[in-house]
């Protein structure tokens, strides 16, 4: 499976956001670079792009609800979407020792991918 590349034209020009769309990336390309690696630390690196996630998620809706965005909600609805998807995932590979699957790194790093490149640049003119 291929990285997921972080390019100057995902920039939002706002530090913080830019910032934790870049650690996403670089959490996920760590996934894909160890999915076969010792199980311990796949399961490390998931929770990670889990707590972080709901981290960036919380400063991005603070920051998007400070600004008036007016796709606010279907924004957070994504989100959501995404920490069931991964909460599902930690359970699985985590408490119930599965081994990752292509299929959960595919679906994590193509919604990475396609939420920042599309869902988040329609709130670039609101920051």
């Amino acid at each position: 499976m291929e990285y997921i590349k972080w390019t100057p034209e995902l920039s939002l020009d706002h530090s913080l956001i830019d910032e934790q769309h870049q650690k996403l990336f670089d959490i996920v390309n760590a996934l894909i670079k160890n999915v076969n690696a010792n199980e311990e630390s796949i399961k490390e690196t998931l929770v990670e792009l889990k707590t972080y996630s709901e981290l960036h998620f919380a400063e991005e809706e603070a920051i998007l609800k400070e600004r008036n965005y007016p796709g606010l909600e279907d924004h957070k609805f994504e989100h959501r979407f995404f920490i069931r998807r991964i909460s599902s995932f930690c359970k699985e590979v985590v408490d119930e020792n599965k081994k990752l699957s292509e299929k959960m790194l595919e679906f994590l790093a193509d919604w990475v991918k396609h939420h920042t490149f599309e869902e988040d640049l329609d709130y670039k003119k609101y920051l």
